[in-house]
């Protein structure tokens, strides 16, 4: 089986007007800035959100936030989904770990949410996946910005931004760590990747990065507010019967 996958980008809906969309310090009792190590933006990399929030999942928002169908914060594993998108997910098992009812709340108003957490939040940290697949090298600021434009209307999907490299492969997890350090400024993100089973998720990220599959994308525009939009070319995941050679 080979489908397709996208990678998400923050659409401007969900950035209200700080740039950011969580309130963590508001949604966390008792909370103190030494917690999140003094960066209060995001909980540190490698958290859990369950051991953050209250027991009845209470998430706050900043302020001019719009309500969103899907949202990711990488450093703590956390899938919000409106009710509405998640009730349309086929595969629950294959992409969640966890799913609990909460809430978030958008000014005075408080909307049902599903908390998640993926199944494959760091999916180039399985080592059969990482050497079976390829990458390219991309300017970070230059693609994202592009991804905001083709989101604004204000440039087509087939235009690309410039990869510096392609066709990257590794044989283990210590050379595809060095290439990211070498290259400071750049994306280093997948072009194609081999899974490591016949099950596809139909969300996984790759730690900073969410990609989705078709049925996912075709709930979210269905939404008002989608909260991401994907606006790069797709990739290609191919499950064991595809690839040229078996995965060990």
């Amino acid at each position: 089986m080979t489908r397709d996958f996208y990678l998400g980008h923050k659409t401007d809906s969900v950035l209200g007007r700080e740039g950011v969309t969580l309130d963590w310090p508001l949604s966390i009792p008792g909370f103190t800035p030494e917690l999140f190590n003094n960066f209060v933006v995001r909980p540190p990399a490698g958290s859990d959100w369950r051991n953050l929030l209250p027991p009845e999942r209470l998430m706050q928002t900043k302020p001019s936030v719009r309500p969103f169908a899907l949202y990711y914060e990488w450093s703590c594993n956390l899938v919000l989904l409106a009710e509405g998108v998640f009730s349309r997910f086929i595969s629950h098992r294959t992409t969640f770990t966890t799913t609990e009812r909460g809430q978030v709340v958008f000014g005075d108003k408080a909307l049902p949410y599903v908390f998640c957490s993926l199944v494959f939040p760091s999916v180039f940290e399985e080592g059969a996946v990482l050497t079976n697949s390829e990458f390219f090298l991309a300017e970070t600021s230059g693609y994202h910005i592009h991804g905001t434009r083709v989101l604004r209307g204000e440039h087509p999907l087939e235009t690309s931004p410039k990869v510096h490299e392609s066709g990257i492969t590794f044989d283990c997890h210590q050379e595809y760590k060095d290439k990211q350090k070498q290259n400071l400024g750049m994306s280093l993100l997948p072009s194609k990747v081999r899974w490591h089973g016949s099950n596809l998720p139909q969300l996984f990220a790759t730690s900073l990065h969410l990609y989705a599959d078709e049925r996912t994308i075709a709930a979210l525009s269905m939404q008002t507010e989608p909260g991401m939009g994907f606006p790069y070319q797709a990739i290609r995941v191919e499950t064991p019967e595809q690839m040229p050679r078996a995965l060990g």
